[in-house]
């Protein structure tokens, strides 16, 4: 019997090294909202989900900003060359420019547009004896930043904004390149998040109840393996697509409650603890510096924040053959991060003070038409399909950015 389960294992893994090749709220490795169901008596399953965005939505500490304004409404350009010694390349430009920051001179107000353009997740889950069930998750990301414009507020007034205009705001882009190897155009990037590997615990309980029919009850322990796109520091805004580098644990528990013929109601925490790790990061060198204009890069430790998950579902299920309705709300919340600088060359309490370091959280509101084809197939049949359809709406947030989205879920049963 274990022989069988044994080769069943074999095959996934190959599978898996197929399709990992393959390729904010985009869909994540461990997203309970989008995964299929088992149908039947499934021993394994594979699906794909596919998202596309139309459009997109930033979040700042007080409602909506563009996306290169959710840290800081306009960004310092004095304040990047603080912090550095006099004999220093960036400490000689400070020096030159020798002016002093009023609010407005040395300000920049900066633009873009941020898209979404796909994002996709390749699935396997090999279910087992006694309830268990063992997945592997591999997303895919392609996303764009683009008609970023640096709309600078020094004036033409005194000999100070002369300076600032002249030595540093006048080229902008080509002092942060020069200074500290800082790219503040645009970018496209695609590449894979992180693996996920989970084993999973779910279980029935029949209940002999006039509205409640059946409880469900289920549990996952899962680990992130960094296999994503890491951030890059040379880049504006150009964030990961996992992790950072890093491992993460997943804990989640779920409940879901049958009442009545057709009704579905359920609720999922889910938490991820993410360790932490010691890379090359820029940092703030001075308490007024603004989060994408950092020109100093040295060897941080990073300790992340706890990450919760919590989806609420309400599913309206097989209300027409194998057809059913959900309505779905998910809050996500990232806890604040800390930096631990590996030197003494700069300050810890002031790379502390970034407003990237900050937690950050999204609402969101899904719709989803799913559509189990297990009734229309014989007895014999070998694969089962699934399919679903959703709409990802998010109506809130607190620096983040985020995507209106639509897509898709294919799923083969075995």
């Amino acid at each position: 019997m274990y022989t069988v389960y044994l080769k069943r294992f074999a095959l996934i893994l190959s599978m898996l090294h197929a399709t990992s090749i393959l390729g904010m709220n985009v869909v994540r490795p461990y997203q309970i909202l989008l995964r299929p169901p088992k149908l039947n008596d499934s021993w394994m399953q594979f699906y794909t989900v596919g998202q596309f965005g139309f459009e997109t939505r930033s979040f700042g500490d007080d409602g909506d900003v563009g996306p290169l304004q959710i840290y800081q409404c306009n960004q310092n350009a004095l304040a990047m060359l603080d912090g550095f010694a006099p004999s220093t390349l960036i400490g000689q430009k400070r020096i030159r420019v020798d002016a002093s920051d009023d609010g407005v001179r040395g300000h920049f107000i900066p633009c873009a547009d941020f898209n979404l353009d796909a994002a996709m997740q390749f699935g396997l889950r090999f279910f087992m004896p006694h309830h268990l069930s063992l997945a592997f998750y591999q997303p895919v990301y392609k996303m764009t930043l683009k008609d970023v414009m640096w709309q600078s507020c020094t004036q033409n007034v005194s000999i100070e904004d002369a300076r600032v205009s002249a030595y540093l705001t006048n080229c902008l882009a080509a002092n942060t390149c020069a200074l500290g190897s800082l790219d503040i155009n645009g970018w496209s990037r695609t590449g894979v998040g992180d693996t996920t590997v989970s084993l999973e615990w779910i279980h029935d309980y029949p209940q002999q109840k006039p509205m409640l029919h059946n409880v469900t009850i289920n549990g996952r322990l899962g680990v992130t393996i960094p296999t994503s796109l890491k951030a890059d520091e040379d880049n504006i805004f150009a964030f990961p697509y996992g992790n950072d580098g890093s491992f993460g644990l997943v804990f989640a528990i779920g409940l879901d409650l049958y009442i009545g013929k057709y009704i579905k109601a359920g609720l999922d925490v889910q938490l991820m603890h993410q360790f932490g790790d010691t890379r090359c990061r820029r940092i703030k060198t001075a308490v007024d510096q603004t989060d994408l204009l950092l020109l100093a890069k040295t060897e941080v430790f990073k300790d992340f924040g706890m990450t919760q998950q919590f989806s609420f579902y309400w599913e309206f299920y097989k209300i027409f053959y194998g057809a059913s309705f959900e309505l779905a709300y998910q809050f996500y919340k990232h806890g604040e991060n800390t930096l631990y600088i590996n030197s003494n060359e700069f300050s810890t309490s002031i790379a502390n003070t970034a407003q990237t370091l900050r937690s950050y959280t999204t609402h969101d509101a899904f719709i989803m038409f799913n559509y189990d084809l297990s009734d229309h197939m014989s007895e014999d049949c070998s694969v089962v399909p699934y399919v679903s359809a959703f709409v990802d709406i998010p109506f809130n947030g607190r620096r983040a950015v985020v995507a209106k989205n639509a897509g898709f879920i294919f799923a083969l049963n075995f």
